[in-house]
């Protein structure tokens, strides 16, 4: 009799594993254009969109990723200060892009303010002026009602990018290019940590700042401007219900599949319109990683964890034997 109790129990248990297994298979590797986005207590239904199998698996990754977040009030969190600016919305192709520095931003503003009318062609402003033109934002110009409507109906996506690519990149455009707002603002704080042997007019210059003295500055002080926040601060994905992550690795073809998919066939990506630096960004990784130790790639590793795992980049071997 007890063995038939321990028998029947067994059994039990082995058809609970099983259907709990089949029931993660169904919420992981479905399809995940019908995945409902709960957020605590509101359950948006989105409106299916026929993504690729290559984008099945980069939001597949990203819910895999969120499931170890706490939850948050969502109706607080798209009302706070801190996460208006970097949303911008076109009403007339139903599209939502989080527009995150030094992955393609700029560009993406174009195509932006090109769909809602406000300009007449992707190549009328130059770089400086696209971020001055009046753009429609989202969280802080629209009601309750709208929002929703929007969280529901629209593409809503952003673009990721190696975050120790994207963080060699705007150490460049911000430091080793002379931007002299960046150089006041950090670069003066970074060269009193780590210089002892200025004069004031050195110091307060700001320039001069080596890579090196940059990222141990990042590290200890923990300062983060938008240019080399992590992307999962500065879009909050496991709080928004996006349904595209482009890569920078693929920006031509994810960006173009967003155009298709939002029925803009008509528009391409202005993917010739760049910085014109000579050297890549992925060769002045290796260039300036050679100049940290191993155990500095580590610290900024942690602190750019949530990029890495929830967007699925690795750290390159070779970034610890240069």
């Amino acid at each position: 009799m007890p063995f038939c109790n321990f028998y029947f129990v067994s059994i039990f248990f082995i058809l609970f594993f099983t259907f709990m297994t089949f029931v993660a298979y169904i919420k992981y590797n479905g399809n995940i254009n019908k995945i409902l986005w709960i957020e605590n207590s509101q359950t948006l239904k989105l409106k299916e969109f026929h993504v690729s199998k290559n984008q099945e698996k980069r939001i597949n990754q990203l819910q895999l990723f969120c499931l170890s977040k706490p939850k948050i009030d969502f109706l607080k969190f798209i009302r706070s200060r801190e996460n208006k600016g970097h949303f911008y919305v076109s009403h007339e192709k139903k599209l939502l892009y989080c527009s995150v520095p030094k992955i393609a931003s700029t560009n993406w503003k174009r195509v932006v303010l090109l769909l809602e009318g406000k300009v007449k062609s992707l190549t009328e402003n130059a770089k400086d002026t696209i971020h001055t033109i009046p753009q429609t934002r989202l969280f802080s110009l629209i009601s309750k009602g709208e929002v929703n409507h929007v969280l529901k109906n629209y593409l809503k996506f952003f673009i990721t990018r190696h975050p120790f690519e994207r963080l060699v990149s705007a150490y460049r455009n911000k430091f080793a290019d002379n931007n002299t707002y960046f150089e006041r603002l950090f670069g003066v704080p970074i060269l009193r940590m780590h210089r002892a042997n200025l004069t004031n007019t050195e110091y307060e210059s700001g320039k001069g700042v080596t890579f090196n003295e940059f990222v141990h500055w990042l590290i200890e002080r923990n300062v983060f401007d938008a240019h080399w926040a992590p992307v999962y601060s500065l879009c909050s994905p496991c709080i928004i219900p996006f349904n595209f992550i482009g890569k920078m690795e693929t920006l031509v073809e994810d960006s173009e599949e967003i155009l298709s998919l939002i029925g803009a066939k008509n528009i391409h990506f202005p993917a010739n319109l760049t910085d014109g630096y000579k050297i890549s960004s992925k060769k002045l990784m290796y260039d300036l990683f050679s100049t940290i130790s191993g155990d500095t790639i580590q610290k900024l590793y942690k602190m750019y964890e949530a990029d890495f795992v929830a967007f699925n980049y690795k750290i390159p071997e070779k970034l610890f034997y240069n």
